[in-house]
């Protein structure tokens, strides 16, 4: 095991430690965990799970908000629709204001349709990432 994968168990454990000199030890031995697989002495830290969970589930939430630009409070979860949208209004905004001579602020526009094609390229990439390769599971 790594040291990163012992860290794991001894960040939710009560009998979690901290040295100066190598971070989290064990309160037991006084030093760096050594255990393989689960540590015999591990008592879970009931309140620092909860604080892990909640840490995660608000990272989740900050993810899928940069994933979709904010649109995940409407109920999007995908980046390529979020990107279709940012698209689709500036379309809009364009074909509305363009034969009545009233767009205001070119920004907008241009920043939808630039927002747009990032949302799209970063879901499509994200959807390519996701997708096993078979030939990588040699």
């Amino acid at each position: 095991m790594t040291r990163e994968e012992r860290l794991l168990q001894c960040k939710q454990c009560t009998n979690r430690g901290f040295s100066p000199q190598n971070g989290i030890i064990c309160k037991i031995t006084d030093a760096i965990a050594a255990f393989e697989g689960r540590c015999t002495d591990y008592n879970e830290d009931a309140n620092e799970v909860a604080s892990i969970e909640r840490t995660m589930e608000y990272n989740a939430v900050l993810d899928q908000k940069a994933e979709t630009g904010g649109l995940n409070v409407l109920g999007i979860k995908s980046g390529i629709t979020a990107g279709v949208i940012f698209l689709v209004a500036s379309l809009i905004w364009l074909c509305i204001g363009l034969p009545f001579g009233v767009i205001f602020f070119w920004p907008v526009p241009l920043l939808g349709f630039a927002s747009g094609i990032t949302f799209i390229v970063a879901g499509v990439n994200k959807k390519g990432r996701n997708k096993v390769n078979p030939d990588s599971l040699d």
